[in-house]
């Protein structure tokens, strides 16, 4: 109905448009409302993670751009161009098209319980950059209520023994929450035959479980760690392999 009503002005019919002082005074006390509640609504949304109250916020966003146009379009008329309120109602008609399309994409992938392709990106960067070697065989993300909820599958080595696996649990676990923070991570480790076998000379092996009491850092543990592979090799050196994970008690 807008942008009917204003290529019927621009084809020459319809009244001349009121560019009053006082119409110019109440469409900016307009966009100082409407500045003032986009704000506001954003760092809500941000803050609670709700969907409605970024969908509100956008709303009064665009709001606010329209009311700018508006404005420039009055400007224009005073200035000796007509035309340009009809111009400027044609771009709020397009603001208008172009905020229900975003409202609606956005809250469709939230009904339909599924995660943005930019976070599902994310997911898999942590999940590449840890240090120990997987093969990822299933990852299945979706979004609820501002969170991320994350069902990881990962192969390792035919022969890793249950704290390995541990450890590429965890170091999964805590990429995926460093990046994408309040994420709830589910990760299955099973064995995969083409990462072929970790262990290639046959002998002894030394699995330990460290817990470290609160206060300690990855740095921490990660010396710990060092310290006691080096003790463990000088008092038993027929043992071929050593493998320390640390936890928090």
């Amino acid at each position: 109905m807008i942008a009917g009503e204003a290529i019927y002005r621009l084809a020459g019919h319809g009244p001349e448009v009121d560019a009053h002082w006082y119409v110019l005074a109440v469409v900016g006390v307009v966009i100082l409302v409407d500045a003032a509640r986009s704000r506001t609504l954003h760092h809500a949304a941000h803050e609670h993670a709700s969907p409605a109250l970024g969908a509100n916020a956008l709303h009064f966003t665009l709001d606010l751009v329209g009311s700018v146009v508006v404005l420039i379009g009055l400007l224009l008329v005073r200035s000796g161009y007509p035309q340009a309120d009809s111009i400027a109602a044609l771009l709020v008609a397009g603001l208008v098209l172009f905020s229900a399309g975003r409202l609606m994409r956005g809250n469709v992938h939230v009904l339909m319980d599924t995660a943005s392709a930019p976070a599902e990106q994310t997911a898999r960067a942590a999940i590449a950059g840890i240090e120990e070697t997987v093969t990822l065989g299933r990852l299945r993300m979706r979004e609820s209520g501002g969170r991320h909820f994350v069902d990881v599958v990962v192969g390792v080595e035919p022969d890793a023994d249950l704290a390995h696996g541990h450890a590429v649990a965890s170091a999964i676990e805590e990429a995926i929450a460093r990046d994408l923070p309040g994420s709830d991570v589910i990760v299955h480790v099973e064995p995969d035959p083409t990462l072929g076998s970790r262990h290639m000379a046959h002998g002894p092996r030394a699995v330990l479980t460290v817990c470290l009491g609160p206060g300690h850092t990855l740095s921490d543990a990660r010396l710990l760690a060092d310290e006691l592979e080096r003790e463990i090799r000088a008092r038993h050196p027929d043992i071929v392999e050593v493998s320390v994970h640390t936890e928090h008690d």
